[in-house]
């Protein structure tokens, strides 16, 4: 519980050429927590949400460079569900797999994120992958609709 003593607290990210701190008051004494008793506020949300976003944007400036690959996934025809898209996805990360080791390229490293569309809602998928294949292969690769890269 707050005591009416706080402290300030710096963690300091560094990830490649990219560098991110926060500096944040902490109110109550460490490694004392009370039970939770009553869902998550709005703001508390949303804050949630923001920092979820800087996890992962530290995570991709840590894990890939200017040569990797940002590819964004879409349909010609909509699955008729969520596990049938990750399915897919899934399937795709294993060709890929397998066209790396045939070429001789090193182990695949990726992020994914599936999205249905605010208007539509049609599912497409954003992924970065380690680079060393053209675009053009990758496209054919996916076989599902469009491939932008």
């Amino acid at each position: 519980m707050y005591r009416g003593r706080y402290f300030i607290r710096q963690t300091v990210y560094v990830c490649g050429d990219y560098m991110d701190a926060d500096i944040y008051p902490v109110f109550q004494a460490p490694g004392k927590r009370r039970k939770k008793c009553r869902p998550t506020s709005e703001i508390q949300a949303k804050l949630n949400q923001k920092n979820a976003e800087r996890k992962v944007t530290r995570l991709v400036h840590l894990n890939f460079t200017k040569k990797d690959i940002a590819l964004h996934l879409t349909y010609n025809t909509a699955p008729e569900s969520a596990g049938e898209a990750q399915r897919d996805l899934w399937n795709f990360i294993r060709r890929v797999k397998r066209l790396r080791k045939k070429l001789g390229l090193p182990e695949l490293k990726y992020i994914s994120c599936t999205e249905f569309g605010k208007k539509s809602g049609r599912v497409h998928h954003h992924m970065i992958l380690s680079g060393g294949i053209d675009r053009d292969t990758l496209e054919e690769l996916w076989g599902h609709g469009y491939a932008n890269i």
